[in-house]
């Protein structure tokens, strides 16, 4: 995201305080912009209500802020006013976090982050992903076999490959609703595990790399 370089970046939904504590200060630790977090009132309970009271939100909110986490902060699913309140009672006087300086470098993510640093000489990018160079991959891509050509990015990871470069573009000769469903198909099967399929179910971690033409 930092590449859009927005004004703030963060956390709300889905997550307590609790649980959102950990991701909230691996964030704080490298956004260079404002952080903010908006979390539920605990997580749902089994009537899918909220059982987080607002003295407890003031508790984890004001060592998010004393911790030096958050820029902007906020309630989301289960919080009240009460809760509000207690909020803006403890974050109250507490000197905002600093955003993080701007690193130079290239930052790229799968499952885990690949940061370019000062004297990395060398980054193996796998490059078989691709219809305009590879016969083979093209037409696994447009006979359907989406498996094999999943194993084909899986080969190159596990042979090396930091970075796999997924390369689309010839298709949109053919159709628009191909390269779409072949780039969704590599965002997140690559990205995630992919449980549907029977032989491949290890999750990729190294970033994928898109080509950015636009279909229309």
């Amino acid at each position: 995201m930092a590449h859009s370089k927005p004004f703030c970046i963060g956390f709300n939904c889905a997550l307590g305080p609790k649980e959102m504590r950990p991701f909230l200060a691996r964030l704080s630790n490298i956004a260079e912009c404002y952080v903010s977090a908006y979390p539920n009132a605990g997580l749902p309970n089994a009537l899918k209500g909220y059982d987080l009271k607002p003295p407890a939100m003031y508790d984890f909110l004001h060592e998010f802020a004393t911790a030096g986490l958050i820029n902007l902060a906020g309630g989301c699913c289960g919080t009240t006013p009460p809760h509000i309140a207690q909020i803006a009672a403890a974050v109250k006087g507490i000197k905002p976090r600093e955003p993080q300086p701007t690193y130079p470098n290239m930052r790229l993510s799968g499952l885990e982050a690949l940061t370019f640093r000062d004297k990395q000489i060398f980054v193996n990018v796998g490059e078989r992903c691709n219809i305009a160079g590879s016969r083979k991959f093209k037409k696994m891509i447009m006979d359907g076999e989406y498996e094999k050509a999943l194993a084909v990015a899986h080969a190159q990871v596990e042979e090396g490959a930091q970075v796999i470069d997924i390369n689309m573009d010839e298709v949109c000769i053919i159709t628009s609703c191909l390269i779409f469903s072949s780039l969704l198909f590599f965002l997140f099967c690559s990205l995630w595990r992919v449980p549907s399929f029977r032989s491949i179910t290890t999750p990729i971690h190294q970033p994928v790399v898109l080509p950015t033409t636009l279909c229309q």
